[in-house]
């Protein structure tokens, strides 16, 4: 039997419901359908079962949440937290006989034919013709492939209730009321179908009716899909409706229907022909495939404008799906392409530069030694001499430096990049800094009209170089999308943790835990190796028992076998520390353990350990100054 399930969020957490009409039932275990499609696939379990076995959290009214009042909100039925780039969205035209018809009066239009027009077949028609006599195979054999279009990632993919954008550039926006396909790609490359959705695909078919060529480009448009994701769905016939609402009215509707019986493509066929492709095979990633639609408003003659509503609605597949739309105001300013800079090429930005290279973005790079930065003019990045001049076209602004002191100087100093910088520039602060310095600069980027993020990083020397560092941000999460592809190229994930110093506080708390630890395990590791134990053995059965972490593990390697590679110095762990002790402060908390972890820092750093990776502290332990 079918399962839906609807993704929620309450601004600050997340949820996925099984829908027990009128309520929705919390998944306890699953904050996403990713999640949960990813816990299916890796122990082999059904999806359906699974919901239902996890769907023992709190209740809530679907009406209360479907119609806007409650904390919690609908979101998109998939998506992949944290990453949309992960998620591609795609689909197939011409499969349904309405929309072929309509596609070929409007290619026809124009077209000054003799009078016998209806005889003129254009591509569209052909295409669908095609699909009709080759489009559904026998089973093991390969029909003829159809017409596909790719919209974007995940960012273009809305919730329920959020307005489809007819943006500057376009001629117009229409619904395309379908049903989409939602695909999850297996560790081994294999596509799993784990659902089925309603959807609004939404394109400008204005701009194509000019040219049938124009597809392409009239499909780069939001759409929307849900309000729930049907796992077990049938795909033979399936009836539904679609209307467009102006104010208190209804201004076109009609009776549509979709499926394989109304289909000239096999389902088979369509997902073929989508995932014969590698690169639409790469594990974890997620596909949403919308299957075409059977009839649109635009074949009637109806123009979408500013407050219309569109509602689309299939027997089976939940609750209407509705969408306002909004009409941006038409603009003929040409787009500029800005670079980025980078502020800040130690032992971490020398690898997020590297990676944003390799990325294709434009880059201009700045450290306070230039010896350093011109290695990188090789890659292809601009050098900048002053961080004022690094920061002259950049659309990013991206500093990662020592410390407070540093940090000031290249933001605000003589030649500073803050004061400089580009009208609608974001600025990115990934510098450990304290909390109080990100306020200050946070203030002085709002007095220019600037927004800033602060978003240190997780992760050291090794993860910089292979773009796996974790974005820890604080600051507007629209503010956040507007760069999250530079960020992406950079991390393996991009945590949006509240608003502007969340960032800081979470990387100060970080650094906290992980201090006390190397302390312990520097002191743990002298009286072991005094002991008489075997040293290896004890180093195993420590991390296979509960003191076992990941800072553990490496830390116990390194200081049993690599003390010489630097990958985060003590010096600068000391300043963490000193750091998340001055935040905690502030909010009645005694770090007492940081107090006794720094002193040992202290220590190693007065011992001539400062510039070392940090798991030289044992040496102040091995080798005590009598």
């Amino acid at each position: 039997m079918p399962v839906s399930l609807v993704q929620l969020s309450n601004g600050t957490a997340r949820r996925v419901a099984l829908v027990e009409e009128p309520h929705l039932r919390c998944l306890d275990g699953a904050s996403s359908v990713y999640d949960l499609a990813q816990q299916c696939l890796q122990k082999s379990l059904p999806m359906s079962e699974q919901a239902r076995k996890l769907a023992t959290g709190e209740t809530l009214s679907y009406d209360e949440v479907y119609n806007g009042r409650s904390a919690w909100r609908l979101l998109a039925p998939i998506d992949v937290p944290g990453a949309p780039s992960r998620l591609l969205v795609a689909g197939t035209g011409l499969t349904h006989l309405g929309s072929a018809r309509q596609r070929q009066a409007m290619h026809l239009a124009d077209q000054k034919a003799a009078p016998k027009k209806e005889e003129v077949l254009t591509d569209s028609m052909r295409m669908f013709q095609w699909g009709v006599e080759q489009g559904r195979p026998a089973e093991g054999e390969i029909g003829i492939a159809p017409e596909w279009f790719y919209k974007g990632d995940g960012s273009c993919l809305l919730a329920p209730f959020e307005a489809l954008e007819i943006p500057p550039h376009a001629e117009d926006g229409g619904e395309e009321a379908e049903l989409a396909g939602v695909y999850l790609i297996a560790q081994d490359g294999t596509p799993f179908r784990i659902g089925l959705a309603q959807g609004d695909e939404f394109s400008d078919h204005k701009f194509e009716k000019r040219n049938y060529l124009n597809l392409a480009g009239s499909k780069l448009r939001t759409c929307s899909l849900g309000p729930e994701l049907i796992v077990g769905a049938e795909f033979g016939h399936i009836s539904g409706h679609v209307r467009i609402e102006r104010g208190d009215k209804t201004i076109w509707e009609q009776e549509i229907a979709s499926g394989e019986a109304n289909m000239c493509h096999s389902l088979a066929n369509l997902e073929h022909h989508h995932f014969k492709f590698e690169g639409h095979r790469q594990p974890g990633q997620v596909h949403v495939h919308f299957f075409g639609a059977d009839a649109l408003s635009f074949g009637s003659g109806i123009v979408l404008e500013e407050g219309d509503v569109a509602e689309v609605r299939f027997e089976g597949f939940g609750r209407s799906l509705r969408n306002p739309i909004h009409q941006s105001v038409k603009s003929n300013q040409p787009v500029s392409v800005r670079s980025l800079a980078l502020l800040g090429l130690g032992k971490m930005g020398s690898g997020m530069a590297t990676n944003l290279l390799k990325a294709g973005f434009p880059l201009t790079v700045w450290n306070r030694t230039r010896a350093k930065a011109a290695a990188f003019a090789a890659q292809g990045a601009r050098v900048a001499d002053t961080p004022a001049e690094a920061v002259k076209g950049a659309q990013l602004v991206l500093a990662i430096l020592a410390d407070d002191n540093a940090s000031r100087e290249a933001w605000l100093g003589k030649h500073g990049a803050l004061a400089a910088a580009e009208p609608g520039a974001v600025l990115v602060e990934s510098s450990t800094a304290s909390p109080a310095w990100i306020v200050e600069l946070s203030i002085a980027a709002q007095a220019r009209g600037l927004e800033l993020l602060d978003a240190p990083v997780t992760g050291s020397r090794v993860q910089a170089e292979e773009g796996k560092l974790s974005f820890l941000v604080g600051g507007s999460e629209q503010v956040l999308n507007k760069v999250r592809s530079a960020l992406e190229a950079m991390s393996q994930k991009i945590a949006h943790l509240g608003p502007v110093t969340s960032g800081a506080k979470m990387k100060l708390l970080n650094n906290f835990l992980c201090g006390v630890q190397l302390a312990s395990l520097a002191e743990g590791m002298a009286w072991l190796e005094r002991s008489g134990l075997d040293r290896d053995q004890a180093i195993e059965l420590l991390k296979a028992g509960a003191p076992g972490s990941p800072l553990l593990a490496s830390m116990a390697y390194r200081m049993t076998n690599d003390l010489e590679t630097a990958n985060f110095s003590l010096t600068l762990l000391a300043k963490d520390m000193a750091y998340a002790h001055a935040a905690a402060e502030e909010t009645g908390v005694d770090l007492t353990t940081a107090t006794n972890a720094k002193h040992l820092l202290d220590r190693a750093i007065a011992a001539g350990y400062g510039d070392k990776d940090m798991a030289n502290v044992v040496e102040v332990l091995r080798h005590p100054k009598p």
